[in-house]
C-alpha cells in the first residue's frame, strides 16, 4: 500500500485514539458520546475496511498492542501522539506496538 494512503490510516488511529480519550476525567456516564464510539471501534471484532483490526493490518501493527496502549495513555491521563506516523509508518509501530 502507498505511504499516502498509510499515512491516511494512521491519522485515522491517532484520531481514535485522542477521541478515545476525550471527556477523560469526566464522573463514570458524562463520558462523550465520541469516546464511547471510540472505544467501541477499537473492541470492534470487524475486519472490514476502515475497521480498527483492518487499520492494524495495514499498518503492520499489533492490536492487542495498540490496546494496551491506548489503555496506558487513559490511566496516565496523556493524550498520545502518533504525528510520527504520518513520516514513517513505523515508527510508532517499532516503540509502542510491534510488528507481527
Amino acid at each position: 500500500m502507498e505511504d499516502e494512503v498509510k499515512r491516511l490510516w494512521a491519522a485515522v488511529l491517532d484520531q481514535a485514539i485522542k477521541d478515545t480519550l476525550d471527556g477523560k476525567g469526566a464522573p463514570r456516564g458524562q463520558e462523550s458520546i465520541i469516546a464511547e464510539s471510540a472505544r467501541a471501534w477499537f473492541a470492534s471484532k470487524s475486519q472490514e475496511q476502515g475497521s480498527f483490526l483492518w487499520i492494524c493490518d495495514v499498518l503492520g501493527f499489533e492490536p492487542r498492542a495498540v490496546r494496551d496502549y491506548v489503555d496506558y495513555m487513559a490511566v496516565d491521563h496523556t493524550i498520545p501522539t502518533l504525528s510520527a506516523v504520518g513520516s514513517d509508518v513505523g515508527v510508532f509501530s517499532q516503540q509502542e506496538c510491534r510488528y507481527y
